[in-house]
């Protein structure tokens, strides 16, 4: 979640430094909240085993060909 906010943020040319406190995530989300306090490390290895080629090599990238 990290990387996808300070990547959001450049993209757009905002300020991304701003925490959301812990308590109002876990109001919001109930038990979803994990997922975006811990965050997940999810990798493509069986897409690209099998062959798939993505457009796009990082968040950042994919984030600039969004937004433009």
């Amino acid at each position: 979640m990290a990387e996808l906010c300070s990547e959001l943020g450049a993209t757009m040319g905002r300020p991304s430094w701003l925490p959301v406190p812990e308590f109002a995530l876990t109001t919001l989300l109930g038990d979803g909240a994990s997922v975006v306090l811990d965050g997940q490390r999810v990798l493509p290895s069986r897409a690209t085993a099998q062959g798939f080629a993505f457009k796009h090599a990082s968040v950042g990238a994919a984030l600039r060909d969004l937004y433009r």
